[in-house]
């Protein structure tokens, strides 16, 4: 009996989900840290379909719900490492369990643990990450960020092309 509950919850899971999720996040008042919120404004203008969108100041746990229901997660971010302008894109993979801090800041790998946890449903992710030149206060990126955003566009569209 307990099988057929658990068939019939994963076929009503599987029923429920959105297609894709992009969750663009950073500082959109702190220039290249607002990367993730100018791919979103780029991908709303012709949206991919069956895709929702998230812009937000930083990941918080009550996301691992709305990732519950995704079959496929792109997160994007600026980062300082690498050279500026520079795109990034990484397979987020939850190996071993992390330990949950719940501290200020929670990683990918983090929301990908916690929907699979409390939802059971851990969808495929992916990371984008340009890498920033100027972090400080002001709005607008840098010539070398803007100019990557087509790109990064362009990643997630082939991303969600794939199914």
């Amino acid at each position: 009996m307990s099988s057929l509950l658990i068939s019939c919850y994963s076929l009503l899971i599987t029923s429920l989900l959105i297609m894709n999720l992009i969750i663009g996040y950073g500082n959109p008042y702190r220039r290249d840290d607002g990367f993730g919120w100018r791919v979103i404004e780029t991908l709303k203008a012709e949206p991919p379909l069956d895709t929702e969108f998230i812009e937000t100041i930083q990941l918080m746990p009550e996301m691992a719900e709305d990732i519950s229901h995704a079959s496929k997660v792109v997160f994007v971010d600026a980062t300082i490492e690498g050279t500026p302008g520079e795109i990034h894109v990484e397979k987020v993979h939850v190996e071993h369990r992390p330990p949950l801090n719940y501290t200020h800041y929670v990683a990918p790998q983090e929301l990908l643990m916690m929907a699979e946890l409390l939802y059971g449903h851990k969808p495929e992710a992916c990371l984008i990450t340009v890498t920033g030149e100027d972090f400080d206060l002001g709005e607008g990126l840098t010539a070398g960020v803007e100019r990557a955003v087509p790109e990064a566009v362009e990643v997630i569209r082939g991303l969600i092309a794939e199914g």
